[in-house]
């Protein structure tokens, strides 16, 4: 069967953001930095307690409680921000582009308006389902995304995917 769909740029700008969530650098990177930045200014807020100033010790001990509270969300949003530049960058070309998927025993013809490719079952490592993706990864390091909301039958692919035996995670309540 043959399966229609649009690709925009909120889905480019949804893969990032998930492989970014998923990355266990970025996740090091993310905890790193608020460490740093918590423990930093706590530490200048005891310096400067115990040079006796106790109303900028209190003004930089409050600071340091609200960069530990905001540092997880600016940092989403810094990074939002970043993949949402990289995603026009790269890929506007291909936004509005429609593409399509069949699916054969062994492989899976793969079409949009540069061509078509043949992925080998055997080669797609995951098949990562969200609340509104499909994401297909591919042994290469390339990812299919998928978008439920525009495929024409969303649970005969899903059925026809999962009967190829290819490893399926159901990830529903991923968000950035």
């Amino acid at each position: 069967m043959k399966y229609k769909y649009t690709v925009e740029e909120k889905d480019f700008l949804s893969l990032q953001l998930f492989a970014a969530s998923t990355s266990k650098n970025i996740k090091i990177k993310k905890l790193l930095g608020w460490i740093f930045l918590s423990a930093a200014s706590g530490i200048f807020s005891i310096i400067i307690y115990r040079d006796g100033n106790i109303l900028g010790a209190s003004i930089l001990g409050i600071l340091t409680f609200v960069i530990a509270a905001l540092y997880p969300a600016l940092y989403k949003l810094r990074y939002k921000k970043h993949y949402t530049k990289y995603v026009n960058k790269h890929y506007h070309k291909r936004f509005g582009e429609t593409a399509s998927l069949e699916i054969f025993k062994d492989y899976i013809v793969s079409k949009n308006k540069t061509g078509e490719g043949r992925i080998k079952i055997s080669e797609i490592d995951e098949i990562i389902e969200t609340q509104d993706y499909l994401f297909m990864k591919i042994s290469s390091g390339v990812s299919v995304i998928i978008p439920k909301e525009s495929v024409n039958n969303i649970e005969a692919l899903k059925s026809t995917l999962k009967d190829r035996k290819i490893k399926f995670t159901i990830n529903l309540d991923w968000k950035w």
